[in-house]
Formats: structure tokens, C-alpha cells, sequence
């Protein structure tokens, strides 16, 4: 094969490469790169009401902090978002893995595993939210009865003391059903 004709099947496939990639990088550009620096921009921006911008420097990162100390409210929303974060990298992520690779290397039952695990899915996550919510409400406090003695057991998903940690059990349970 002649020299012209290696350079030209050569720029041939930079070509179709560069050509499948364009639409591709170009979105990543557009709503990645572009989305999070204008987002960084206005982080150092007011906007007034004829929309005009202008620089501000820390003031927004002040007001918020200041904000934050001020309100109790929002420190109790940023402990349980910083919670539910950490159990979620902690204790969901980990858990994908480990069932991952057990139902991969098909290990003893790892059909059953993966029928298991997979069933949550087939229920949309409405029916599941709804199926937990007559249990707790409902059959929780008989078999809390049946078995402990327990005669007024709190409502584990209204009652302030018990909520949270009922909102993560739920979370980490209802990630199981988009395994």
C-alpha cells in the first residue's frame, strides 16, 4: 500500500472517530463543563430584579452561613442530609457490591440471591412505600405486642424521636428495589 494511501485511510478513521465523539463531547461541554462553571460564577453573584448581575465576592457564602448558624432548623437538615449520606456510601454502596459480585462469580444461590434481590424491582416503588407504611402502622405495633409485651409502641414514621432513623431503614430498603 502506497504512502497517500496510508495517510488517507489514517485520516479516514480520524474522521469517523472524531465525527462519533463530537456529539458526545459536546454535550459533556455544554452540560457539564459549562453548567457547573456558570454555577460557580453565580455563587460570587447577586442578581437584582431586572435581572442584572453583579460580583459580590463571599457575601453569598456569609449570608448562608450566617443563616445556618442562626437557624436551628437547618442545622438539624444538614446533620440527617450529612447522615443519610454516610450510610448510604457506607452501608447501600457496599451492599450493591457484595451482592454484585456474589450473584457474578455465581456462587451456591446465586440465582435464588438474584431472584431475591431483583423481586423489589418488579414492585414499583409506590406499592412497596404504601405495603411498608400498613405494616409500621398497623402490624408492627400487634407483633410488638405478640412478642414483647410492648403495649403502646410509638408510630416509628410520625413520632419526632423515631423518624429519621425509620426514614434511612426505609431508604436503605427501597434502594434494594432499583438493584
Amino acid at each position: 500500500m502506497s504512502k497517500s494511501k496510508k495517510v488517507n485511510n489514517k485520516m479516514k478513521e480520524i474522521l469517523f472517530v472524531a465525527s462519533i465523539l463530537f456529539i458526545p463531547l459536546l454535550t459533556f461541554a455544554v452540560f457539564y463543563v459549562y453548567q457547573n462553571f456558570s454555577s460557580f460564577l453565580l455563587a460570587f453573584q447577586k442578581i437584582d430584579l431586572v435581572g442584572k448581575r453583579y460580583f459580590v465576592g463571599l457575601e453569598n457564602f456569609k449570608e448562608f452561613f450566617d443563616g445556618m448558624a442562626g437557624n436551628a432548623q437547618a442545622g438539624i437538615s444538614l446533620r440527617n442530609s450529612v447522615k443519610a449520606w454516610c450510610i448510604n456510601f457506607c452501608i447501600t454502596i457496599p451492599l450493591y457490591l457484595m451482592f454484585s459480585y456474589y450473584i457474578a462469580k455465581k456462587m451456591p444461590f446465586s440465582k435464588f440471591v438474584n431472584f431475591i434481590v431483583l423481586v423489589p424491582q418488579v414492585v414499583s416503588t409506590f406499592l412497596y412505600s404504601l405495603v411498608y407504611i400498613q405494616f409500621v402502622e398497623n402490624a408492627l405495633p400487634v407483633v410488638m405486642n405478640k412478642l414483647f409485651g410492648v403495649l403502646n409502641s410509638p408510630n416509628i414514621i410520625w413520632d419526632n424521636n423515631t423518624s429519621f432513623a425509620n426514614n434511612l431503614f426505609f431508604s436503605i430498603s427501597i434502594a434494594f428495589s432499583r438493584f
